[in-house]
């Protein structure tokens, strides 16, 4: 699978409880897959998004700029292991 890029994504005002791709140069390099781009957002701050990476070993809230996005993705794009992860990790239970 490719990386995620704009045309995987739609334009939504409200990123929480949605999946986003981040963009792959904010990634280091060995993580610049499909997989690690993902993250599931539980809300948003001013200019900043706090959720999980759903394919860490060992999922924590992250606080990650807004421009670190490329933006929500389209629900054909999100794989189906990527919610069992969040639902697995509950992040309504975590705390930055």
């Amino acid at each position: 699978m490719a990386i995620y890029n704009e045309s995987n994504c739609e334009h939504v005002d409200n990123w929480t409880w949605s999946f986003l791709a981040v963009k792959p140069g904010v990634l280091a390099e060995k993580y610049r897959t499909p997989e690690d781009q993902l993250f599931f957002c539980t809300k948003t701050e001013y200019e900043l998004v706090v959720g999980i990476f759903p394919n860490a070993q060992k999922p924590k809230l992250e606080i990650l700029p807004r421009d670190d996005f490329v933006g929500v993705l389209k629900d054909e794009h999100i794989p189906t292991w990527a919610y069992k992860k969040v639902q697995e990790n509950n992040p309504l239970r975590m705390t930055p």
